[in-house]
């Protein structure tokens, strides 16, 4: 797997400089409406996760992590959703879904769900199925 060696377009240089320090990696990104998509390696755990945020935003920063975003704010197209994670499923295997704020991963684990996808739990993080 060749991983990223630049600067993902929707990271900061503070969110890359964060992931690299703890172990991850960019592995691939998408924009979905006005949300950016991306899967994240762990080297350590070997393992793939799904981060979610809306432009402008950053995913490695636990406080916007608990901030209550506004839903009127995001565009979000469900059809280009499923088709970015069936390709990641297909390329990476099983996905991870998580976030340090338990609503926000109950609301992925429903979108998953709605858009077809079969989910388990597995300790703090929910895995996608391919």
């Amino acid at each position: 797997m060749k991983f990223k060696d630049f600067l993902a377009e929707g990271l900061t240089d503070k969110a890359e400089q964060l992931l690299k320090a703890t172990g991850n990696v960019v592995a691939d990104e998408a924009e979905c409406g006005d949300y950016e998509l991306f899967v994240v390696y762990n080297k350590m755990m070997k393992m793939y996760q799904i981060a979610m945020q809306l432009k402008g935003k950053d995913f490695t920063d636990l406080q916007q992590q608990g901030e209550k975003g506004n839903s009127q704010l995001g565009n979000f197209n469900r059809k280009q959703f499923k088709e970015i994670i069936q390709n990641w499923l297909n390329e990476f295997g099983e996905l991870i879904v998580a976030s340090h704020d338990n609503r926000k991963t109950e609301i992925y684990v429903n979108l998953l769900k709605v858009s077809g996808f079969k989910t388990r739990n597995f300790g703090p993080f929910v895995v996608i199925e391919n």
